[in-house]
C-alpha cells in the first residue's frame, strides 16, 4: 500500500522508538556473537554481516546527517575479502563530507580474552572514482578466520534530496539490518518496501519518522542473466515529493501523485518539452533534404543517422536537456537527454509523429506502475509511430540501427509522452531477435589435425554484439575462436564482410585449425564449435532472481568433416530433439555420414522462444539447459580401421 507522510513535528524520538535504538556499544560484540561458526541460514557463507544499522535526520539547515555501524564476523578462508572496504560519497560540489570514521578488528586469544586492533587513521585512503563520486578504501589489520571486524561513520549531505534507498540485504547474509529516518516538518516523502512475501520486516511509524528492520536476510550474488540488482534487493525506497517553504510556496521536486500529474510537469518543462520546438542552428539544409524523401521509415533512419554522426555521448543520462538542444547540438555533445532530445526535435520537423518516451533500461531497474516517480526512469529516448508499428530510437548507442528496438529497453514499461495523452507501454520486440548462422567446412587427417574454413553469420542483435565487439577491438575479437574446451585453435586469414550495411548479416570468415583429443584406436570429432555455448551458466542449486534472457535467439550450426581414410564413424547417432512443456526452448540435431566420400554432416539448430522465467521456474530451466549441454557438447567417437 502507498504511504505517504506529512511530516508535522521536529521532536526527539518518542518512546516506543527507545527499542529501536538500543543499538549495541561499539567494539563491544555479544557472547553469541564471538561464539558463532556459521551463519544460521546460509549454511557455508563465507562471512555474515552481523549488523548493518542506521540513522538518518534532516535539520533546519537542511543538511541530510547520516550515521551507519557495521558489524562483520569472517567465518572461513573465503571471506577474508570483506575486510577490504570501500564507501563511496557523492564528492562534486563538496555535495557530500564523510567524518568520524573508527574502525577496529577483534580477535578471540587463546585464554579466551578479546583482542581489539584499531584501523590506523593514516590507512585511510580517500580517491576519486568519477567527476561525481569519491571513495574511502581501507583494510582490517590482522584479520582470519572467527575475527569480528566493525566500523562506522559520518555522513553529512548538504540537502535532504540526497537520502539514498536502505538496502537490507547485500551480497553477504546479513543477521539483521535496521534503519531509522526522522525528517522536518516541512518535508513530505513516502517510501515503499521491496521485499520477497517470505522475508518479515518491522516497520514502525510516527510523525516526521519511520523505522525499519529486516533479519536473517539471505545474501543476493550476482546471478546469470540477473535483471537490476535494484529489481532483487530487498530494500526501502524513498522520494522527496514536496518542499513545504515557511512563507507557504510549494516547490515540486518530484511530482508523484499520479501518472496524469506527471504528464502535466512534464509538457510544461522547458527542459523536456519546451525543447521539441526549439530551432536549432544549421539544421535547416537537412530539414528540407529530408522531407524530400519517399518513407517515413528513410526519413527515420536519416535523422536518427545524422544525429548520431554529429553527436558525442558523454556517459551521462539525463531525462532532460541539461544544456537546451540548441547549445548541445553546437557542442556536439551531451547526455542522453540533450542527444535523444534533439533527434526528437529533428524528427517532428521532418514531419514525423516523433515523441519522447521515459525509459528505465535494465540495469536501472523495473518500473513499478503503482507509483508515479520520475526517478523511476534514468533516460529519454524517441519513440516514432509509423503506421501500426512502434519504432524506439537512442542516439547515444553507435551500433544498434533505426529498426532495432535497443536491447537495454526490452522486456521493460517505458512512459509515453504527447502533447495531450500519455501512458506506459510495453517495449517489445518478439519479431526481431539475435540470430547467428555458423558453417563449418573441416577434414581430419591421420594424425588427429582438424583444418577447415569458417562462416559465420550474424543478424539481429547477434549482429549488433558483433559488430560492437569487432570495433571495440579488433585485436581482440577473435580470442573467442582460439580454444576449444581447453584446446587450442589456431585462426588465421581473418576476414569481416557487410561491417557498414546494417541490413545484412555481420559475417566473419577465417581458416582454423585444431588437434582433437583421442587415444588407441579412438578419435573424437568435436560438434560444438565457435557456438559460445560450452556450458550451462545455470549450475546453482538454488536461484533468488528471475532469469531474463533479453531477446529470443536462434543458433544454427552446419558441418562438414571428411575423415581419413584410415578412421570411420562406427555408428551413426540417432537425430535427436528436445521441446519444453513452455516451447521456450526447441533443440534439434542430426547427423549424417556418407561413405562415399568417407564424410560426416551435423545439423543443429536451437531456438529461445521465451526470453523470462520465474525465480520458480529455475528448476525445469536448469534441468531443460543441462540436457542442451549434454547434447551441444557431445563427441562423435572415429574408430581406426583394422
Amino acid at each position: 500500500m502507498r504511504k505517504i507522510f506529512v511530516l508535522a513535528s521536529y521532536l526527539f524520538l518518542a518512546s516506543s522508538y527507545a527499542k529501536a535504538q538500543d543499538y549495541p556499544d561499539f567494539g563491544v560484540p555479544s557472547k553469541e556473537e564471538i561464539e558463532l561458526k556459521d551463519c544460521p541460514f546460509e549454511k557455508g557463507a563465507p562471512a555474515v554481516i552481523l549488523m548493518h544499522e542506521a540513522f538518518s535526520y534532516s535539520d533546519d539547515g537542511m543538511q541530510l546527517t547520516t550515521s551507519h555501524h557495521y558489524r562483520i564476523k569472517i567465518l572461513n578462508q573465503s571471506g577474508l575479502n570483506a575486510a577490504n572496504i570501500n564507501i563511496r560519497f557523492f564528492r562534486k560540489n563538496y555535495f557530500e563530507r564523510i567524518i568520524n570514521l573508527e574502525a577496529v578488528t577483534i580477535n578471540v586469544a587463546d585464554d579466551g580474552t578479546l583482542m581489539s586492533k584499531k584501523v590506523d587513521k593514516k590507512s585511510f585512503y580517500t580517491t576519486g572514482v568519477t567527476d561525481e563520486l569519491g571513495e574511502i578504501s581501507f583494510a582490517f589489520p590482522s584479520v582470519k578466520t572467527g575475527s569480528i571486524i566493525e566500523y562506522q561513520y559520518v555522513s553529512i549531505m548538504k540537502s535532504y534530496r540526497g537520502l539514498q534507498d536502505w538496502y537490507f540485504q547485500d551480497i553477504l547474509p546479513v543477521m539483521t539490518s535496521r534503519y531509522h529516518l526522522k525528517m522536518l516538518n516541512d518535508k513530505q516523502f513516502s517510501y515503499r518496501l521491496r521485499k520477497k512475501p517470505d522475508l518479515n520486516v518491522t516497520v514502525l511509524e510516527e510523525p516526521g519518522k519511520v523505522f525499519f528492520e529486516m533479519q536473517n536476510v539471505p545474501s543476493l550474488i550476482d546471478e546469470p542473466y540477473m535483471d537490476a540488482r535494484i529489481d532483487n534487493v530487498q530494500c526501502v525506497t524513498f522520494e522527496i515529493n514536496k518542499f513545504f517553504s515557511r512563507w507557504g510556496s510549494v516547490s515540486n521536486s518530484i511530482p508523484l501523485l499520479s501518472w496524469r500529474s506527471l504528464h502535466e510537469f512534464l509538457v510544461t518543462k522547458k527542459n523536456f518539452w519546451g525543447e521539441l520546438d526549439e530551432k536549432i542552428e544549421g539544421t535547416d539544409d537537412f530539414i528540407a533534404k529530408v522531407k524530400a524523401m519517399g518513407s517515413p521509415e528513410e526519413k527515420m533512419a536519416a535523422v536518427y543517422e545524422y544525429v548520431r554522426k554529429n553527436m558525442q555521448w558523454n556517459n551521462y543520462d539525463s531525462r532532460t536537456s541539461e544544456t537546451g538542444v540548441n547549445k548541445a547540438w553546437q557542442n556536439h555533445e551531451g547526455t542522453s537527454g540533450d542527444i535523444n532530445l534533439v533527434l526528437i526535435n529533428l524528427l517532428k520537423k521532418v514531419g514525423l509523429n516523433a515523441y519522447p518516451v521515459l525509459v528505465s533500461e535494465r540495469q536501472h531497474g523495473k518500473v513499478d506502475t503503482g507509483y508515479a516517480y520520475l526517478d523511476q526512469f534514468n533516460s529519454v529516448f524517441a519513440i516514432v509511430l509509423i503506421a501500426k508499428k512502434s519504432y524506439y530510437l537512442d542516439a547515444t548507442t553507435k551500433y544498434t540501427p533505426a529498426y532495432i528496438t535497443p536491447s537495454s529497453i526490452l522486456n521493460t514499461l517505458a512512459f509515453m509522452v504527447t502533447d495531450s495523452a500519455f501512458g506506459l507501454v510495453r517495449v517489445s520486440n518478439d519479431s526481431l531477435q539475435y540470430k547467428e548462422g555458423i558453417y563449418l567446412d573441416m577434414k581430419l587427417s591421420d594424425d588427429g589435425v582438424l583444418k577447415g574454413n569458417a562462416l559465420i553469420k550474424s543478424n539481429g542483435y547477434a549482429r549488433i554484439e558483433r559488430k560492437r565487439g569487432y570495433e571495440e577491438n579488433k585485436d581482440k575479437f577473435t580470442d573467442r575462436f582460439k580454444e576449444y574446451r581447453g584446446i587450442p585453435v589456431i585462426v588465421d586469414s581473418f576476414e569481416v564482410n557487410n561491417l557498414a550495411n546494417d541490413s545484412l548479416s555481420f559475417d566473419q570468415k577465417f581458416n582454423f585449425s585444431m588437434i582433437v583429443s583421442g587415444n588407441g584406436d579412438y578419435k573424437f570429432l568435436p560438434l560444438n564449435i565457435f557456438t559460445g555455448f560450452n556450458k550451462s551458466p545455470f549450475l546453482s542449486d538454488t536461484r533468488f532472481s528471475n532469469i531474463n534472457l533479453g531477446y529470443n535467439k536462434t543458433i544454427i550450426l552446419n558441418t562438414s568433416v571428411e575423415l581419413p581414410a584410415g578412421y570411420y564413424l562406427e555408428e551413426i547417432p540417432n537425430p535427436e530433439s528436445m521441446i519444453t512443456l513452455d516451447r521456450g526452448i526447441n533443440f534439434s540435431r542430426r547427423i549424417t555420414y556418407n561413405k562415399d566420400n568417407n564424410t560426416v554432416y551435423t545439423n543443429m539448430k536451437i531456438e529461445f522462444n521465451k526470453n523470462y522465467y520465474d525465480a520458480a521456474q529455475y528448476p525445469e530451466l536448469k534441468e531443460a539447459f543441462k540436457k542442451l549441454f549434454l547434447f551441444f557438447n557431445e563427441e562423435l567417437p572415429l574408430m581406426k580401421k583394422k
